[in-house]
């Protein structure tokens, strides 16, 4: 006897696309059968990230019932404070970004009340991969992933715009006996006319001047694995 798959308390809201629906169907009757019904807590996690559409004003997950050949699936939401700060943006993003790389990511909330965190992360990600690249391009297509776009979205800012100025605290922070990425040492120096820099820019330049000392990287930063 065959079983009968029924969304009970869902919406067509409630998925990611007019397939995923389909696609929820499917994975549940290639795991489980009228006689056993074991591999569901297996399943529930990659269910939800792979067909539901989550928030993060809400912690959601499944249960089912019985009835016969009938195996009528329920949607359980837990609904938290909703910070009004999380966009609609925001949470398409996680959804995608969790679909690519799993539930274990921040939440928008984890992140925005953490923005410092993140777009360090961000930074070292840079630093790792740079490693591994000859060009920018090259690098670019290893940082074009719906993770590092999900983060740079909540954090509201784009590598791209930072990045020059990333390589050149670089190169100005270490010697030369450190072990800095081949892309980073042959980024050439961003030079800034004094006269575009403000009163109070200048001053504090050359306030600086006599502190100015050079500084050896930490190795096991510069170094730190992927």
């Amino acid at each position: 006897m065959s079983i009968n798959i029924y969304f009970t308390n869902f919406t067509e809201e409630d998925f990611l696309s007019k397939t995923a629906k389909i696609r929820m169907k499917k994975l549940i009757k290639d795991s489980i059968t009228l006689d056993d019904q074991s591999k569901f807590e297996e399943i529930k996690t990659d269910l939800i990230i792979r067909c539901l559409k989550t928030n993060p004003g809400q912690d959601i997950s499944l249960s089912y019932s019985l009835d016969e050949n009938d195996f009528k699936l329920v949607l359980l939401r837990d609904v938290k404070n909703i910070d009004e700060r999380i966009t609609t943006d925001m949470i398409h993003a996680y959804d995608k970004a969790k679909i690519t790389f799993g539930m274990k990511i921040p939440n928008p909330n984890e992140i925005i009340n953490d923005i410092d965190k993140y777009v360090n992360q961000i930074f070292q990600y840079i630093l790792n991969l740079s490693k591994k690249c000859s060009t920018k391009e090259k690098l670019f297509g290893l940082l074009d992933n719906d993770y590092i776009n999900y983060v740079q979205l909540v954090c509201g800012f784009h590598y791209k715009e930072y990045i020059d100025q990333f390589f050149q605290k670089i190169n100005v922070m270490t010697d030369n006996t450190s072990d800095i990425p081949e892309l980073i040492k042959s980024t050439p120096p961003i030079i800034v006319q004094e006269k575009d820099l403000n009163q109070k820019t200048v001053e504090a330049l050359n306030d600086s001047e006599d502190e100015n000392s050079t500084i050896h990287s930490d190795d096991n930063i510069i170094n730190s694995d992927d």
